[in-house]
């Protein structure tokens, strides 16, 4: 099967590179080199390159190159030893494949287990590296608990993954979420702007929108005489369950928490279930973020 099937954009360009040079041109005379050559794209064999994107075991892949059906840069090979970058341009039987996406979305559903080996067997994401083979040259950003739905990224890179989540990027990441209660929205704005103390310490939110939630409106279970009310909020941390944590603590318990943004980068109408690669707009809202973070650490480590 081939990973391409998923995609749902006519036109993707994947951004190592363009990462890369928006990093140097931010950087200035700043030196990224080890940041650069961590990014670079990477020099491995063609079969493996054909595996990683889908196409199926370095076996199989092996065998389609010595058929002659793999083509690179428009001409026949032979060897599976080759060894190119791993961006490179390559077509099997005359078709494009597609390189494995620098930042992937996916739209995790309720009881879905951030993991990648569980060994009690609950639903995971193993069973999702078994669906798109391309995400087993991929990693999760952080994860989600198992009762809560919406966002996760997946990235290639491990050093932008550790950007994208490091408290001092203080990336906003927007959830919404029905809670038990009426809401007083002034009261419950101030409170999250002040902090609320939770057993990590005070940890801020800002109230975007709340209003509430007649029982006839949503699925959840529970008596018409009980209140809840849908809330909007947005955090820049993403320790354990700490949304659920400081909406509980504010006095109202979470019904259902779902993430509909991490930084620029939105859910939208992608269903449950699936996965898309990051947009233009998208990798390079990844690459703004990658240099600002580093315009704060280099120098540091210079005077150091």
């Amino acid at each position: 099967m081939f990973i391409f099937h998923i995609y749902h954009h006519d036109r993707i360009m994947f951004g190592e590179r363009r990462i890369l040079s928006a990093l140097c041109r931010g950087m200035g005379s700043l030196s990224v080199s080890s940041y650069e050559r961590s990014l670079a794209p990477r020099s491995q064999r063609i079969e493996r390159i054909l595996s990683n994107r889908g196409v199926g075991s370095r076996s199989e892949v092996a065998k389609m190159i010595r058929q002659g059906r793999v083509k690179v840069y428009g001409k026949v090979i032979r060897s599976g030893s080759l060894r190119f970058h791993d961006d490179l341009e390559v077509a099997l039987d005359e078709i494009v494949v597609p390189n494995v996406p620098l930042l992937a979305i996916y739209h995790k559903p309720v009881g879905v287990h951030c993991t990648m080996d569980d060994p009690q067997n609950r639903e995971s994401l193993v069973e999702l590296d078994k669906r798109y083979a391309f995400l087993k040259s991929m990693h999760p950003v952080g994860r989600l608990d198992a009762d809560t739905s919406g966002l996760l990224l997946f990235c290639r890179y491990g050093p932008l993954t550790n950007i994208l989540l490091s408290p001092t990027t203080g990336i906003p990441r927007d959830y919404e979420a029905v809670v038990m209660g009426k809401v007083d929205k002034t009261k419950l704005k101030l409170l999250l702007q002040t902090g609320v103390k939770t057993a990590d310490g005070v940890i801020q939110a800002e109230l975007l929108d709340s209003n509430i939630v007649p029982s006839s409106k949503h699925s959840y279970d529970m008596n018409d005489d009980i209140k809840t009310s849908f809330v909007r909020l947005r955090v820049k941390e993403g320790k354990y369950r700490m949304v659920r944590r400081i909406l509980h603590n504010s006095g109202h318990s979470v019904v259902h928490l779902h993430r509909v943004s991490y930084g620029d980068i939105h859910i939208g109408n992608l269903e449950e279930g699936l996965i898309r690669a990051a947009t233009d707009p998208e990798i390079q809202w990844a690459a703004k973020v990658s240099t600002n973070q580093l315009r704060s650490i280099i120098p540091k480590s210079r005077n150091s």
